[in-house]
């Protein structure tokens, strides 16, 4: 069934430690591209949360976004290093002592606290936890957002079906529009010739010689076959239970406006040209449509 790229979901976990919020938002994009917004702290937990949600997406622009409201102090917390701090402060003013300058109050405090190592992290929960927490969230996150892909994906399926079952029948016409068209063709060039006509049978011969050439110059009968089964292909993947389709889909769209463009410059017969600018104009909106499609 089509699943469709643009869906949205919400989920929620709540554990001793505290609670975390997880939303998936999924838009039109052409390949996959994954953005994850994490809490301080949680950033180390990234490549899991990808693989917990890879499995659900074909392609699309996704964003992930964490928050997190703990119970008491957040996990990794940082704390005050009070001996690293209190060793760069003795030895800022050890060198005002010895110099004889006289720097402005709690200047040396501001430089310690800016130093690399003024703060240290406390990992008082355990890392288990703390996944546990977060997968629970995104799983139930993803059960919304995947019913709402499929729930998108079945109205996208139901108007892609109709209108490649017009393109079938598009097929047909100009099937039936080729096979009267060498009988015209002769009947107009009799026409013209009338004047000059007669019942020499050299002339008679010629005239069914070029009749011959212009039947087979516009013969598009290779291209109906490619484009039915171009259509044959695309209903199959609309209907079969595969997740990525999209691409796929937009091949074969590609390659039935490439058939379709060689019939219309094949095509000897007004009724030709009009059909196919009608559906080049329909292909045009089906390609459209799948651009949703993931």
């Amino acid at each position: 069934m089509l699943r469709s790229m643009t869906a949205f979901g919400r989920g929620r976990s709540s554990r001793k430690i505290g609670r975390i919020s997880a939303e998936i938002t999924s838009l039109n994009r052409k390949h996959l591209e994954i953005k994850i917004s994490l809490p301080r702290g949680l950033t180390h937990l990234e490549a899991e949360l990808r693989g917990w949600i890879t499995p659900h997406i074909g392609r699309g622009s996704v964003h992930l976004r964490i928050t997190a409201d703990w119970a008491g102090k957040p996990p990794f917390a940082s704390s005050l290093n009070t001996s690293f701090l209190k060793h760069y402060m003795d030895e800022g003013l050890r060198f005002e002592k010895e110099t004889g300058y006289s720097l402005p109050p709690g200047f040396w405090v501001q430089w310690a606290l800016g130093q690399e190592g003024a703060l240290q992290e406390e990992n008082e929960v355990d890392d288990s936890e703390l996944t546990r927490l977060l997968e629970e969230a995104v799983q139930d996150a993803l059960v919304p957002f995947s019913e709402m892909k499929l729930r998108e994906g079945k109205a996208l399926a139901q108007d892609l079906s109709k209108r490649i079952l017009w393109l079938k029948q598009e097929v047909i016409h100009l099937g039936s529009i080729l096979v009267g068209s060498v009988p015209k063709m002769e009947q107009k060039m009799k026409d013209f010739l009338a004047p000059y006509y007669t019942e020499d049978l050299e002339l008679q011969e010629r005239l069914l010689r070029e009749v011959a050439i212009l039947a087979k110059n516009g013969d598009y009968t290779e291209e109906l076959v490619r484009l039915n089964s171009h259509i044959e292909q695309a209903e199959k993947l609309i209907a079969q239970e595969q997740m990525q389709v999209g691409k796929t889909m937009e091949f074969l769209v590609q390659e039935m406006n490439r058939e379709v463009n060689t019939i219309g410059s094949k095509g000897q017969d007004l009724e030709v040209s009009k059909r196919v600018v009608v559906i080049k104009s329909e292909l045009e909106k089906i390609r459209e449509q799948i651009q949703n499609v993931e």
